[in-house]
């Protein structure tokens, strides 16, 4: 029984070693790269806001009246007042949480389906691997905002979960193909058939040996995904079909846009420009990631 066993422990261990090894080497190049981690600093920098920014605020998005309505920036309000006289300081703040929240559930949903059907086709081929890659190029044609309007219209209903769940569950395509190209490739690997030869289930290969070598695509794709569900969320709100009851950067701006062109423009102005260095930031890290990884696939 030990002798059956050690030729798969003897892979797995010097696999965990390599896997340090590059762990090192991309990080050595994360480091070489300043524009990765400027980009890296803002998605720090948003994730600890939303974390923590509950004890930043010296205000709750349902506190009126605690500014005189429409106080510009640099006035009592350091980032000035909306018509209600709330805080906008503190609603950018909070509404990192929900922007991120919906952002981060979306791209979960995303990676389940997506990593689900590129293994299954890829390491399965033949055809389970047709039914699936003609069903992804069916759903890869569908307009997601579109499909997000329709949603909320149809169901009447206006919350972060629908976004979510509409987002996530149309945005997988591109990831599954890049996951069954990898696995296409890696299935063939010389570690692969020393795993079978051994009498390692198809699903241990798969889980084990195989996905933790195509993580590199899958961490970049997933990274620059975000800001395009957190753009979802926004432009939903901003043309009224968000979610009212969200403290969102989105139904900031959507509040704030009948005072865009006169007093008040930073009510939507700010939580534009959030949304806007959120996004840049994922992005220049996600840029990072796919050099230090080596990563050949471009983000969609």
């Amino acid at each position: 029984m030990h002798e059956t066993t050690k030729p798969e422990e003897d892979t797995e261990e010097v696999h965990e070693k390599s896997t340090a090894t590059q762990l090192s080497t991309v990080w050595r190049k994360l480091k070489a790269s300043k524009l990765a981690l400027f980009g890296g600093g803002i998605v720090l920098a948003v994730i600890l806001t939303a974390i923590f920014g509950v004890f930043l605020t010296p205000y709750g998005p349902t506190d009126l009246w605690v500014h005189k309505p429409l106080s510009p920036p640099f006035s009592k309000a350091i980032l000035g007042a909306d018509d209600w006289g709330r805080d906008v300081f503190s609603l950018l703040v909070l509404g990192a949480r929900v922007s991120l929240y919906v952002g981060l559930s979306a791209v979960l949903l995303e990676a389940a389906i997506g990593l689900s059907i590129g293994m299954i086709a890829g390491y399965f081929g033949g055809l389970i691997d047709e039914v699936l890659m003609r069903i992804t190029d069916v759903v890869l044609t569908l307009p997601t905002l579109m499909l997000l309007i329709i949603a909320v219209s149809m169901f009447q209903i206006r919350g972060l979960t629908v976004i979510i769940l509409v987002s996530g569950g149309l945005g997988w395509p591109f990831l599954a193909r890049v996951v069954r190209s990898e696995f296409l490739t890696l299935k063939e690997s010389t570690f692969v058939e020393a795993a079978r030869s051994v009498g390692a289930s198809n699903w241990r290969i798969i889980l084990r040996h195989i996905l933790p070598n195509a993580m590199a695509s899958v961490i970049v794709l997933l990274t620059m995904d975000i800001p395009w569900y957190i753009f979802y969320e926004a432009s939903l709100t901003f043309l009224g079909f968000g979610d009212p009851t969200a403290a969102s950067w989105g139904i900031l701006m959507e509040k704030g846009r009948r005072f865009l062109s006169g007093e008040g423009w930073w009510i939507a102005t700010l939580p534009g420009l959030a949304i806007l260095i959120t996004s840049l930031g994922f992005n220049l890290f996600g840029d990072g990631l796919r050099d230090a990884l080596d990563v050949k696939t471009r983000a969609r």
